[in-house]
């Protein structure tokens, strides 16, 4: 269950809503970017009846009753798989059954089973009722997620979109990794797939706090978990590789369809009748259907793990996915949120006791606030524009959007200045 906050970390003034604005039109910026590439450019639709996986083979996927989800449960069953769904309402998850038995698609056995991903312990729960069943499981499709305006905190009192993008999937598929190892094969690797987003492009996650406790901007959190789950799936497939597992990890970018989350948005209702253009509901569920199948089934991608995919094609992620510092920090700091400290090491040489302590895991995963005193809430937001300003010199591009940043720095020194003077910026303790 999520809690709800009035209070949001860095409170509501003038600069924290500057800063706020500027993340919301950077996410709009990759979304828009992508929404009108998706309306226009070519689909490879990837063919699902020709993949020799699938029969017999055991699926759990997390979120298959709304949206994309539900349909992919559906494509699942056709493929006459085993899919087990994960989900808060049981009652939900046997009505979208219901639904798509009522359609004639006899072939495949689904059952259902209670995952609030805003509970570490639900997810613990979880993954201990499909290991009690001795089954194999072959793929694990993390693709619940969420999207909202407003700041909230999960039961173990994290940010809501970092623990249920992100942290959540990263203890469910640990709990589930070894019997992923024993039921794949050299060649026929299970698969870990993570639902992630373009979005991630515009992330630049702190990880001195990442659960944003010194300052929250919704559109930031979205893009930082989208950013977690793309390293996420890189880190662990190299370890999985290192260790000879018979493992592989995928991240994928969906797509956009007219699902209930993006029914609810504001800025997509304002899109009048080029909705139409922009959202066909059926056509782009189909096509963002194969673009998560492709990564679930296809036999070309067997020895493509760690890949960024989108549109059935690998493409390349934001660099700083593959940072191996950051990729090192940020597993050590994930660990010691879901205290896993020692069942990490046992199939995939996850952080050592060592490990963690030499990179310092403690200071990044306290939960408790401290105060701002010198406010050093802002440097990170300016450096991340000198680092975008360099990349556009090295690009030699020239034009406005070059001229807009460099006085977007200096106003943000200006004011970074003026929140050590002055603790204009307010950040709340927990």
């Amino acid at each position: 269950m999520i809690r709800y906050s009035r209070r949001t970390p860095g409170g509501n003034g003038n600069i924290a809503s500057f800063i706020r604005l500027w993340w919301l039109l950077v996410h709009s910026f990759h979304t828009t970017k992508f929404l009108v590439k998706q309306a226009f450019e070519s689909h490879r639709r990837y063919n699902y009846r020709m993949q020799p996986r699938g029969n017999t083979e055991t699926v759990v996927i997390t979120g298959g009753t709304r949206g994309i989800g539900a349909e992919l449960v559906k494509k699942l069953l056709q493929c006459n798989m085993h899919v087990i769904i994960g989900c808060r309402d049981p009652a939900s998850g046997r009505n979208v059954l219901s639904k798509i038995r009522q359609r004639g698609i006899t072939t495949g056995t689904a059952e259902i089973l209670t995952l609030d991903l805003t509970s570490l312990n639900s997810v613990r729960e979880f993954a201990y009722k499909i290991l009690s069943k001795n089954i194999p499981i072959n793929t694990l499709i993390n693709n619940a997620g969420v999207m909202d305006d407003c700041y909230g905190v999960t039961v173990e009192d994290m940010e809501h979109h970092f623990q249920i993008n992100y942290l959540a999937h990263f203890l469910l598929t640990n709990l589930l990794l070894q019997r992923m190892h024993e039921s794949g094969a050299p060649g026929k690797h299970s698969r870990v797939v993570n639902v992630s987003s373009i979005a991630h492009y515009g992330a630049y996650i702190d990880l001195s706090d990442p659960l944003m406790n010194r300052f929250y901007s919704s559109h930031k959190a979205y893009m930082d978990s989208k950013f977690c789950q793309v390293v996420f799936s890189n880190f662990l497939n190299s370890l999985l590789q290192y260790n000879s597992a018979n493992v592989r990890s995928y991240a994928v970018h969906p797509g956009f369809a007219k699902t209930e989350r993006w029914k609810d948005s504001e800025w997509i209702k304002r899109l009048g009748v080029l909705q139409r253009l922009l959202f066909k509901v059926k056509r782009a569920l189909i096509k963002n259907l194969s673009k998560i199948q492709c990564p679930t089934l296809s036999p070309e991608l067997e020895e493509s793990g760690g890949a960024f995919i989108s549109n059935c094609e690998v493409v390349e992620p934001l660099a700083t996915t593959e940072d191996a510092m950051l990729q090192r920090r940020l597993w050590n700091t994930s660990c010691g949120y879901v205290d896993l400290l020692s069942s990490c090491v046992d199939l995939i040489g996850g952080p050592s006791r060592d490990d963690v302590e030499t990179n310092n895991w403690n200071s990044t995963g306290n939960r408790k606030t401290s105060k701002c005193i010198e406010s050093y809430c802002l440097r990170p937001y300016y450096e991340y524009l000198i680092v975008k300003l360099f990349t556009l010199f090295n690009a030699k591009k020239r034009g406005w959007l070059q001229y807009i940043e460099v006085w977007s720095i200096l106003l943000l020194q200006k004011l970074d200045r003026l929140n050590s003077q002055f603790k204009v910026l307010n950040v709340y303790e927990s």
